[in-house]
């Protein structure tokens, strides 16, 4: 997690801000109701545009975060998208 937070992650704001991103946030997730794990981080990403998401995973620096992905996990990201339909701030 260390090396997510003060390595990856601001790597991929340096790599992707020219393309609209706007700020991220690290959820550490626990186990689901029924007591499995089927994931353990989610970082969720605010964009300008879904049109800049776009253009960023296909960039050079989304090959040069691919393959930084092996120097915190095993595992293969799981991208999803969507807009924001409903906020709140306190």
């Amino acid at each position: 997690m260390e090396y997510y937070l003060d390595t990856h992650m601001p790597m991929a704001a340096d790599q992707w801000k020219s393309f609209g991103l706007q700020d991220w946030k690290v959820v550490q997730l626990g186990p689901a109701s029924d007591g499995n794990k089927p994931y353990s981080v989610a970082t969720v990403m605010s964009w300008n545009s879904l049109d800049g998401l776009k253009a960023a995973l296909e960039s050079d620096g989304f090959k040069v975060l691919a393959a930084d992905v092996k120097d915190f996990t095993d595992l293969r990201p799981l991208f999803l998208t969507g807009d924001v339909v409903g906020s709140f701030v306190v």
